[in-house]
């Protein structure tokens, strides 16, 4: 029989997620989503369901620890069909700080150990700190953002490349592009770019290297979005944290 219950907290109007209560009462796993707007159970609002943040949750709560899973802030502006007034990037990382600030004094947990997938490893890296008992990266680009961005469009869609770069440098430097190529529009739409340029400003391997608490990075050999050599790359620039890369098509699990 299941060893915790779930019941749905709010942390503040616009913050809400769901705590997987186990009968640990010290230590606490908070999982920071990925990009998009995604939900506590790590669905894309209107997109994808696959319920990914709710199985690991449910994992790591039947193995007694408390987890506490959250909606990002935009889905509740989606979701109440409101208009979307947070659109930079460290709007995530002040979130998941208000989060680690109440499960540590409201709640009084002992323990918060942040767990940041993809987006949310970054966020993560921001996010830990003397209050914080470790920090887990899972599928955290080694990388910053534009960068990411370039190597993705010269391998998928070369013939925009030229065009791409051009946008990049243009945020990199802090502008809003108007004219924008029509096969790039979907990627770099006006309202997205503040978020990106914020985004910019932040090199995971620089933020990587600013804990000093125990990290684990994990990333799978088949994800097609965040490859297994930023991994690699961030644990270069912290050679003390554990790194575990999960070979999915054998279930084996390297470790060093």
């Amino acid at each position: 029989s299941q060893n915790y219950k779930v019941e749905e907290i709010k942390v503040n109007d616009q913050l809400i997620g769901d705590l997987y209560d186990s009968p640990n009462k010290e230590t606490i796993l908070l999982i920071v989503p990925g990009s998009g707007p995604t939900d506590r159970n790590g669905n894309t609002l209107g997109i994808a369901t696959n319920n990914s943040l709710k199985y690991l949750a449910q994992g790591i709560a039947e193995n007694n620890y408390d987890v506490l899973t959250y909606d990002k802030r935009v889905v509740y502006f989606l979701k109440n069909k409101l208009e979307i007034t947070t659109s930079d990037f460290k709007h995530g990382i002040d979130d998941a700080k208000t989060i680690v600030d109440y499960l540590k004094n409201t709640k009084g947990y002992k323990n918060v150990f942040i767990a940041g997938h993809s987006e949310g490893s970054l966020i993560g890296m921001n996010v830990a700190n003397q209050n914080t008992t470790a920090f887990i990266s899972i599928a955290g680009s080694g990388k910053p953002i534009d960068e990411i961005l370039e190597e993705q469009i010269s391998k998928q869609a070369p013939m925009l490349n030229e065009a791409n770069v051009k946008i990049l440098k243009e945020l990199k430097a802090g502008n809003i592009v108007k004219d924008v190529h029509p096969f790039l529009k979907s990627l770099y739409a006006e309202h997205n770019q503040p978020f990106l340029i914020d985004w910019m400003k932040y090199n995971p391997q620089i933020e990587i290297a600013k804990l000093k608490l125990p990290i684990l990075i994990i990333n799978g050999t088949k994800d097609i979005q965040v490859g297994v050599e930023n991994a690699e790359l961030l644990h270069q620039t912290v050679p003390s944290s554990q790194k575990v890369i999960i070979e999915t098509k054998y279930g084996i699990v390297q470790q060093s």
